[in-house]
């Protein structure tokens, strides 16, 4: 959008960025400082890896329902192979790195089959990280599959601990139909949302994820 002296004139929004044929992204402009963080009482060298863009749901005081209605197919996600490729590519530019960081709207929103796959290409990693989770996609195989890996600590946006308000203020019961999304099982959570019992269960079921979670290694600070 722009002004020619005259009038605003709106420009067709350009073609969306395959998230596959991005180039790396560079770290190198950063002072390394920011990549030392505090964990658990230690200090950690954590790198931040980018998993997808968007995220499949409408929570009302959310941007990302608005930007998939100006884009179609905005929620896009990485190929596993891609996030292979780009671990293994930081890693080998900061080898110190003891910690990961997926940005992600949520991390357990993919294909049950796609997780499956993350998980079995994670283990050539096996570095602890951290993830951020949408309640509607925290199903009991999602979970299982999550308490297979490294991670050192989940993210979760309660937002309102009262469910109508959920459902009629904040659209947490994500309506039927609101967005896109291939995965079935996430279309199904999107059109019956979670109650309060739901989230106690699934709640009890992150809670024993984390409390068996393994020491973390290199514990005694970064590498």
């Amino acid at each position: 959008m722009y002004h020619n002296g005259y009038k605003i004139v709106k420009t067709v929004s350009a073609p969306l960025a395959d998230m596959n044929e991005l180039p790396f992204e560079d770290y190198s402009i950063f002072d390394e400082r920011h990549f030392v963080r505090p964990f658990d009482g230690t200090k950690r060298y954590s790198l931040p890896i980018n998993l997808d863009r968007g995220c499949p749901f409408s929570c009302s005081f959310c941007v990302a329902p608005r930007l998939r209605a100006q884009h179609d197919g905005y929620f896009r996600v990485k190929s596993i192979q891609r996030i292979r490729d780009e671990l293994q590519y930081q890693l080998r530019e900061y080898p110190q790195t003891d910690f990961i960081h997926f940005n992600s709207e949520s991390f357990l929103s993919r294909h049950v089959e796609q997780l499956e796959q993350f998980e079995k290409m994670y283990r050539e990693f096996d570095i602890p990280f951290w993830c951020q989770v949408a309640i509607p996609s925290i199903t009991e195989k999602r979970v299982e599959i999550l308490s297979k890996m490294p991670v050192a600590k989940v993210s979760i946006g309660f937002e309102h601990g009262n469910e109508q308000f959920r459902k009629d203020m904040l659209k947490k019961h994500m309506a039927k139909g609101a967005g896109a999304h291939p995965d079935p099982d996430v279309k199904k959570m999107r059109a019956g949302g979670k109650t309060n019992s739901d989230m106690k269960k699934y709640g009890r079921g992150m809670a024993k994820v984390m409390n068996q979670r393994s020491p973390m290694r290199g514990s005694s600070g970064p590498r």
